[in-house]
């Protein structure tokens, strides 16, 4: 179901699968990294550096508090892999892009999948009636 994320998370996306599956780990960490980076980007969410923009994620009300504090789990590693150039363990950087991935899915795939439901109907307790002229 990755085909339907924003083409440029997509693609972020799959290039770093294809980086943990080849053990490419500082990659993958980058990759991951720059998966959180871009989906602040992608929620509008502000700041001056990404770990404010993460926390501007539960203001926003895209993420919850736990939601929040996996991607920071999951910066920190990134940071790892960019700025200091030391790989996280395979199993790490696997269950860290687990836990992107689930996010993923709760906030970009599974409202896409659900637009193809039924809606339920509101109906108003006491509607208001504009007076007619006859």
């Amino acid at each position: 179901d990755a085909g339907l994320l924003p083409p440029n998370l997509y693609s972020i996306y799959r290039e770093t699968h294809i980086a943990l599956s080849n053990g490419a780990l500082i990659l993958t960490g980058v990759g991951i990294r720059a998966l959180v980076e871009a989906i602040c980007k992608e929620k509008d969410a502000s700041g001056k550096n990404l770990e404010i923009k993460i926390d501007d994620l539960v203001t926003k009300k895209v993420l919850t508090e736990g939601g929040v504090e996996i991607l920071h789990s999951t910066r920190l590693m990134g940071n790892s892999s960019a700025h200091e150039l030391i790989a996280s363990g395979e199993v790490e950087l696997g269950i860290a892009l687990s836990l992107v991935e689930h996010l993923l899915m709760g906030m970009y795939i599974l409202p896409k999948k659900a637009e193809k439901l039924p809606k339920r109907k509101i109906i108003l307790k006491n509607p208001v009636v504009k007076n007619k002229q006859i």
